[in-house]
């Protein structure tokens, strides 16, 4: 199967006598995704991101990663919330309060922006432990 991602997302795949090409585009990429999950294919080809400005490796990671969460965001039918790195800012000290000095920065990025979420009233009922 391969995917070629952007607005609109072009799909092709192979059917089983090999002979076979089945293409679609996809506009919603949740739907493209439980299709891709439904039918289990044997491997995935997608088109990399190119920009014409340089990309770091973090960068290109950064975007990776966030694709991915919101991928298995889909697939397992859980909300996600994607925050500017600002939305953490006003929780920093609370978190390394609570976690201390024996952790990653990115461990206590990621604990702060949970605590934001936590402390906009947003209807979650998590406990945050001290060294978690």
């Amino acid at each position: 199967m391969a995917i070629d991602p952007g607005g609109s997302s072009g799909y092709a795949t192979l059917a089983l006598d090999q002979q076979t090409f089945y293409v679609h585009v996809w506009k919603d990429v949740p739907d493209m995704l439980h299709h891709i999950v439904a039918h289990k294919p044997q491997y995935l080809i997608v088109e990399d991101f190119q920009t014409s400005q340089y990309l770091s490796p973090q960068a290109r990671q950064v975007i990776l990663t966030i694709g991915s969460l919101i991928g298995l965001s889909v697939v397992l039918e859980v909300p996600i919330r994607i925050q500017a790195p600002s939305r953490r800012k006003a929780f920093i000290r609370e978190a390394t309060d609570l976690l201390g000095k024996a952790v990653t920065p990115h461990e206590i990025d990621a604990l702060a922006h949970l605590l934001s979420v936590k402390h906009t009233g947003d209807p979650l009922s998590w406990t945050i432990k001290s060294k978690v």
